[in-house]
């Protein structure tokens, strides 16, 4: 098929409209608890459910109007079926990416209530999932690899299992490996500590976030140059390079089980 250089404008048009809409679209930073509230949860043991309703998260609003932001990415959709066609391939993924995200705003708009459940069922997956018609399900494998790799774990701890990296240090050794990693990159990923997160690490477009409440072991300083850096960052980078399609560069909710999966693995 071949592409005229209006469609290509259009085309690049669209994905900067995506790549903006989707800023500040941060499932995790949306949903996750106070402080005071993981801190109470786990000092009964885990054994009672936390006081996360959706009076809670009306104290917490969203960072957007979430009605605005659903009409913006339903807009994006409207054009590109409408200058492009309904049937190209391209007007296809965007449609697909940006349904998507409306579904992200939807689920996040009832946070604390049984329909968030239900949409992250439909965007991430659930753990009743079968592989193959009358399959195991997910939660069985889970299970299976939890008790294999628990066996492993102590079999298999060394010197490389003590944390004795501070934040700081890890910060300065994964910034040195990925850089030479992403040899053509290397000013493209950064490694930052912070505060306020939820995990450990976690990986962003062009950045790994590390917490500052942490303290890392040589064996999970490998794990993250992996898992955080050659999967998660190198997918964006991958994406980014997109010359028109620069949306590729944000992997809309439903990549997460490949993406996870892949870097679990690698």
């Amino acid at each position: 098929m071949t592409v005229n250089a209006k469609e290509l404008s259009i085309i690049d048009a669209l994905s900067k409209r995506i790549v903006e809409a989707q800023k500040n679209l941060r499932i995790l930073d949306c949903i996750k608890w106070d402080d005071a509230v993981r801190d109470e949860f786990f000092r009964q043991g885990a054994r009672e459910m936390p006081p996360v309703d959706a009076q809670y998260y009306r104290q917490h609003p969203l960072p957007f109007d979430s009605v605005q932001k659903m009409d913006e990415f339903r807009s994006i959709i409207r054009d590109a079926e409408n200058q492009l066609g309904q049937y190209a391939a391209v007007s296809r993924l965007i449609k697909r990416q940006c349904q998507e995200y409306v579904n992200a705003v939807r689920m996040l708009d009832a946070r604390g209530t049984a329909l968030f459940s239900e949409l992250s069922t439909e965007l991430y997956g659930s753990p009743d999932d079968v592989f193959y018609a009358g399959g195991p399900k997910l939660s069985l494998m889970g299970t299976v690899l939890f008790d294999l790799l628990t066996q492993l774990d102590g079999e298999l701890q060394s010197d490389a299992d003590i944390k004795k990296y501070t934040p700081e240090d890890a910060r300065s050794k994964l910034q040195t490996a990925l850089s030479h990693y992403f040899d053509k990159h290397c000013d493209a990923v950064t490694v930052i500590v912070s505060d306020g997160m939820i995990a450990d690490a976690s990986a962003g477009a062009d950045r790994i976030r590390l917490s500052q409440d942490a303290m890392f072991s040589e064996r999970e300083l490998r794990y993250l140059e992996v898992h955080e850096g050659w999967v998660h960052v190198g997918t964006t980078l991958n994406g980014a390079m997109q010359p028109y399609c620069s949306f590729l560069s944000k992997g809309s909710p439903s990549t997460s089980v490949l993406q996870e999966g892949l870097a679990v693995l690698t």
